[in-house]
């Protein structure tokens, strides 16, 4: 004969196998956005060593007036690439842009862009850019002076 307690602990087993059983394996959601970053010079040569900030722009899904954004920040190298990631652990958002700053270096001022990202329909989105940053303005007169050397 079954007793209330062991009754009602056995129907939570039940449902907890059950449920473990029914759920899906859930997978973190991704944030990544690649680029590379060169100089606006005749020889365009890549910017190495900036600070790049990447802002994701988005709504929840379904709810349009309910904005986020979430924001991580990475470096080039010295080809000037970059690539940012953030795993999330909300699912419910839908991407729509992004924005891409890179803070001021040696040799180029600082600017911002925006990109576009693709939802993963996993909750993420997954971007990339290349773009062209305004040099110095003595970068640029060492530059024309050494193509006119040419």
């Amino acid at each position: 004969m079954w007793t209330y307690p062991t009754r009602f602990l056995s129907s939570c087993l039940t449902a907890a196998a059950l449920s473990a059983a029914i759920a899906p394996v859930a997978q973190a959601a991704q944030l990544v956005y690649s680029g590379q970053v060169y100089l606006d010079t005749p020889t365009t040569p890549p910017v190495s060593n900036a600070r790049v900030a990447v802002t994701f722009y988005g709504h929840e899904n379904g709810i349009q007036e309910y904005q986020v954004n979430r924001t991580v920040r990475g470096m080039t190298d010295s080809q000037g690439r970059f690539t940012v990631r953030m795993k999330l652990s909300e699912y419910r958002y839908r991407w729509t842009h992004t924005l891409i700053e890179v803070d001021e270096t040696e040799v180029s001022k600082e600017m911002a862009v925006v990109g576009t990202c693709e939802n993963d329909n996993e909750g993420g989105c997954v971007g990339a850019k290349q773009f062209e940053v305004t040099p110095l303005a003595e970068v640029l007169r060492q530059a024309l002076e050494e193509i006119a050397k040419l």
